[in-house]
């Protein structure tokens, strides 16, 4: 990571808000990942169907961001994940889910009472639910392994089942990850499993993601591209480091006035943006040297900057 210096200045700028309501939803800015999400379930439907006669079908239901440390929260408060390599993709990448997906799978595999979800176990998995859930695992390995091929290949590989979370491999509690979400539903049932993955390792997949090769221009002169490239490189910009404030009512602003002082959240030294031309570029901490404050890169932030 990177650092940059900026002179002390008591001057502050408008704060701005994490997240834009009015950008393109995540399954807008990569639509191929949807895509291959929807292949993904379809393949898994027709692996599950070969271990159970009972009717079951996996389905796309959406795609979603969120924090590495709000996932232990997405589902109760006993998640099961299991971690798989994807060499492909470079990274390690997990598969989220609850009891209650594990019962779902139990029952269509073995039989159950349709439905009836009534005095489900608690506390660490029986030594069959953990079996249970390794074959959950590797069944996916083979359906996302069919459902990314023509758009990220990989080969997908089980490496483990943990009931308490250590998420490490995802990046630090404050990093982005995609969140994709497929529903089961057998005998009844309906259950959910996300397909959990760092948004910082397929950020160098951007591209891939949201334009259809068919889409995609065709470069008649790349001596002209390189020196187009080349000028647009060289073009002065004005870099700026935001820190967020906390809500202040319209009141509360027309009443400031020159010399007071503005309180900022706990957590405003990791929640600075550093922000280019309007555009917001990375996260970053906020620190000190040398009687400068300083900014640490954290993390991009890929929307803005394939916009760029």
């Amino acid at each position: 990571m990177t650092a940059l210096s900026t002179p002390l200045d008591p001057s502050s700028q408008a704060p701005r808000r994490w997240f834009d309501r009015a950008a393109p939803s995540l399954g807008a800015r990569m639509p191929l990942f949807g895509e291959a999400m929807s292949l993904v379930a379809a393949a898994w439907t027709d692996g599950f169907g070969a271990l159970t006669a009972a009717p079951a079908a996996f389905a796309f239901s959406g795609l979603a961001e969120a924090r590495v440390a709000s996932l232990p929260l997405r589902r109760g408060r006993e998640p099961v994940f299991a971690v798989l390599d994807a060499p492909g993709w470079g990274t390690e990448i997990a598969l989220q889910f609850d009891r209650a997906f594990v019962s779902a799978v139990v029952e269509a595999l073995f039989g159950g009472d349709d439905g009836d979800e009534e005095g489900a176990p608690t506390g660490p998995l029986t030594a069959v639910e953990r079996r249970i859930a390794e074959v959950i695992a590797v069944q996916a390995t083979d359906a996302l392994k069919a459902g990314f091929a023509d758009v990220l290949p990989s080969s997908f590989v089980f490496e483990r089942v943990q009931q308490k979370p250590d998420l490490a491999f995802l990046g630090r509690p404050n990093a982005a990850v995609v969140v994709a979400t497929l529903t089961l539903r057998a005998l009844g049932r309906t259950a959910e499993i996300d397909l959990v993955a760092a948004r910082a390792a397929l950020d160098g997949f951007a591209e891939r993601l949201a334009v259809l090769p068919a889409d995609e221009p065709e470069n008649t002169d790349p001596r002209w591209s390189e020196r187009l490239e080349g000028q647009v490189s060289r073009a002065p910009m004005t870099l700026s480091a935001l820190v967020e404030l906390d809500r202040m009512t319209l009141g509360a602003l027309a009443a400031l006035k020159v010399g007071q002082v503005v309180t900022l959240p706990r957590d405003a030294a990791q929640d600075v943006r550093l922000v280019c031309e309007g555009r917001d570029l990375f996260r970053c901490d906020l620190g000190q040297s040398g009687g400068h404050y300083t900014v640490r890169i954290d993390e991009p932030v890929p929307a803005a900057l394939a916009e760029l």
